[in-house]
């Protein structure tokens, strides 16, 4: 249903049903300043709208099933301005909110939207009172299918960040083979990253922090799911509203990804929707591989779609072992070669120690052996530290 009017507003209805959406559509119908597009049935309409016919605003109930912030962040993305009618949702990105009894001043709250506001940009809501003036920083640990060694490199960083003394969390968001949670050896029954997301997409206000288990003095874990078929359940933008949440709240924050990037369906989200929102939001990416051709090809393979979105790539090569066919310069002349840039580090393999971590539940460093692989990673975390200068933070 399209209104002919040409107008300076175009709107979108979602009502399901809801009292008040009579009024509105009167309203619409007797303003020159506004232009029905379509009352859209529910919230895959108005998603799949919001995809193929132009608007500028959504009048919409913000209690309807299907909701949460999640959606309000794709259809921010889309440039689309969020309206609530009767219930305020500004905990699911929604700040924008009309009383039932002031609907006829609909119009001139868009006119100050469109003027006071740039819909395209997500909107911010208060996440809580940030507990350091100077934001943490994001590390994402990403690296291609084929086991690189991602999850033991991300637990061996965030285990020399906490071993300086950093205030550090360690998050899994690998939603294909989560693992962090039995490499330390503590429970999986209930997940943090998806007890947290859950909280932010309803709009509840509880800290993700009573979500984090703490595993070592200064290292606390966001566990991630249980299973892959609950992958859903952790929306791309909730998950980067707990990392936000995260920043404020401690020193250093690394993130496992998966190594999924696919993101096929423009309507709905993707297993790689989740580590493209990480990689995004984090301040330094760090892609990880093995010395073989098979992981390098791969490895290289996804640079350039990975640097498109990342704030900071750097390469790490993993699992450097005596039988390796080439030096450490040959490996890093052939990547630089192709992708323009040389590896941050080389990361010796070390069977024991990985072997031993995963028996005991402790991080594969921190035993004061003084091995090689040991130092690399020191090494690698020191690098991290010294580049990665806190950002001030600009909430009041």
């Amino acid at each position: 249903m399209t209104n002919r009017k040409d107008s300076n507003q175009r709107l979108f209805v979602l009502a399901g049903g809801a009292a008040w959406e009579s009024a509105v559509l009167a309203h619409i119908d007797a303003s020159p300043r506004l232009s029905l597009v379509r009352r859209c049935i529910d919230v895959a309409d108005l998603l799949a709208s919001s995809k193929t016919d132009h608007a500028h605003a959504v009048v919409l109930d913000p209690t309807l099933p299907g909701f949460d912030a999640g959606v309000a962040d794709r259809l921010e993305g889309e440039g689309l301005a969020l309206v609530s009618v009767g219930a305020a949702a500004p905990g699911l990105g929604v700040v924008s909110n009309i009383e039932l009894g002031e609907i006829h001043a609909l119009g001139d709250l868009l006119a100050t939207i469109a003027v006071t506001a740039d819909p395209a940009s997500p909107l911010t809501v208060d996440e809580g009172p940030d507990f350091n003036e100077n934001l943490g920083q994001v590390t994402a640990v990403w690296g291609p299918v084929g086991a690189p060694g991602r999850s033991t490199l991300a637990l061996s960083l965030a285990a020399s960040h906490a071993k300086a003394g950093e205030r550090t969390l360690l998050v899994d968001a690998d939603v294909r083979g989560a693992a962090v949670a039995q490499m330390l050896a503590v429970l999986d029954d209930v997940s943090g990253v998806l007890a947290s997301s859950r909280d932010v997409n309803l709009g509840r206000s509880r800290d993700m922090s009573e979500h984090a288990l703490r595993v070592k003095p200064s290292l606390d874990v966001l566990t991630g799911i249980p299973r892959p078929d609950v992958w859903h359940h952790v929306r791309p933008a909730a998950l980067v509203r707990v990392l936000d949440q995260a920043r404020a709240r401690y020193d250093h924050v690394v993130v496992d990804c998966g190594w999924d990037l696919e993101s096929d369906d423009p309507i709905s989200a993707a297993r790689g929707d989740i580590t493209q929102a990480v990689i995004e939001f984090a301040d330094l990416t760090l892609g990880v591989g093995k010395p073989d051709p098979i992981s390098i090809t791969r490895l290289l393979r996804s640079v350039g779609e990975v640097s498109v979105i990342a704030t900071r790539l750097e390469l790490v090569l993993n699992q450097i072992r005596p039988s390796t066919p080439w030096a450490e310069g040959q490996i890093s002349d052939m990547i630089f070669e192709v992708s323009g840039q040389r590896p941050m580090a080389f990361i010796p393999f070390d069977a024991e120690a990985c072997d031993r971590a995963l028996l005991t539940g402790e991080p594969a460093i921190g035993g004061g052996r003084g091995t090689a692989f040991e130092s690399a990673l020191e090494r690698l975390a020191d690098m991290i530290r010294s580049t990665l200068a806190p950002v001030t933070s600009s909430h009041t």
